[in-house]
């Protein structure tokens, strides 16, 4: 009889991919309208925060005459895109488009909404219109926070141009319902080592969206981002903390630590959730590849053993009654691989996309054993108790 997902001694490459996908669908999406003219840089704006090219992508799904759709390939974010459409002379139709799309959309699953809408102009050439105005209110009355964005804004020595700066005041002073506090944001999404003008403004942008956007799909845009690991290490790290409080309770009964796999589907789902979570470029049978490489056949098993035989150095009289793995060290050891598979994800997520495709099975076992040895050396003594 086969094990089903989830239960001990489950083999964890037979159970990887469908504990992906459940991670994945659990994480669900957050989709950002990009609204402007054509050559404002929205393609690079997305692409410096998302790391996805919409120009490559040929022309999107689309949903109106004017809005095509764009899906980040985790499936993390979505974009509504007015590429091609000059906003001013197509108004009315833009207006009507988005208006009757967010209302469509507000009586579907959270992952079909639209959650907040980026306004992009060129900094350095655009006028902001009453066309424009009207368009950001029009958003503002269907529901869709707005944050005006001026693409391109040249800053050298941490100062904005003032041509930048003098169109965002003439903004800021007409009293639109701009999301956050009434601000323009200012953003140069790729240096210009030519002209000296520094990359900045993406970080600000992204705090802007997070503050905006609902918070259940604040998990989709930590994936989906490509700026702030940080982010993306803080999430993990909850999920890393939930999955060792029930390792702790389930090894309540003691474990040999010899069968220390038969916390592999714990593990497994920690995994997924953290890999989603960083959002990275990997498919599915690719994780069931790295996660067995790291979870069996010498890794966790490996792990545990190593775990263990350090722990009983640090308990008085040097000895876990029966060598088992009492609720603590099951606890200890999920938050160590844990951790450990989070050190992983970094050094995956700062791989150039072609070394990632390339990366062997291996290479990733001997990334976590390195990370999972390195913190296990560093446990209080009280760690095993």
């Amino acid at each position: 009889m086969s094990r089903k997902t989830g239960e001990a001694g489950a083999d964890p490459v037979q159970t990887a991919q469908e504990v992906y996908e459940k991670a994945a669908e659990q994480l669900g999406r957050a989709n950002i309208a990009v609204v402007g003219s054509s050559g404002v840089g929205k393609s690079t704006l997305i692409n410096a925060m998302f790391g996805f090219d919409i120009a490559k992508t040929g022309v999107g799904r689309r949903v109106t005459e004017e809005i095509a759709y764009y899906e980040h390939p985790t499936g993390a974010v979505g974009f509504f895109d007015t590429r091609g459409i000059e906003v001013g002379e197509a108004k009315a139709q833009l207006i009507e488009g988005f208006s009757s799309l967010v209302v469509e959309r507000r009586s579907r699953d959270q992952s079909e909404q639209i959650h907040v809408a980026w306004y992009c102009l060129r900094a350095g050439s655009a006028r902001f219109v009453d066309a424009d105005a009207e368009i950001v209110q029009a958003l503002r009355d269907a529901g869709v926070p707005v944050i005006v964005v001026l693409t391109q804004a040249a800053r050298r020595d941490g100062r904005i141009h003032p041509v930048a700066l003098e169109l965002a005041h003439s903004i800021e002073a007409q009293g639109l319902p701009l999301a956050p506090d009434g601000r323009v944001f200012f953003v140069m999404a790729v240096a210009d080592e030519f002209e000296g003008h520094e990359r900045h403004g993406l970080e600000d942008l992204l705090d802007a969206t997070f503050r905006v956007a609902p918070e259940a799909v604040h998990r989709a845009l930590i994936a989906g981002q490509v700026i702030d690991l940080e982010r993306k290490e803080k999430a993990s790290r909850k999920i890393v903390q939930a999955a060792s409080a029930t390792a702790a309770t389930a090894g309540a009964v003691p474990i040999p630590f010899s069968d220390a796999a038969a916390l592999v589907p714990l593990q497994v789902g920690m995994f997924a959730g953290v890999t989603v979570t960083y959002g990275l470029p990997i498919s599915k049978g690719t994780f069931v590849t790295l996660a067995g490489a790291a979870l069996s056949y010498g890794g966790l098993t490996t792990a545990g053993k190593y775990l263990v035989t350090n722990l009983l150095k640090l308990v008085p009289g040097g000895n876990i009654a029966g060598g088992a793995i009492r609720a603590g060290v099951a606890g200890t050891l999920t938050l160590t691989a844990g951790e450990a598979w989070i050190v992983v994800c970094n050094q995956l997520a700062r791989m150039d996309p072609e070394r990632l495709a390339r990366l062997d099975a291996s290479e990733v076992r001997d990334m976590f054993m390195q990370a999972f040895e390195s913190r296990a050396k560093r446990l209080p003594p009280d760690t095993g108790e």
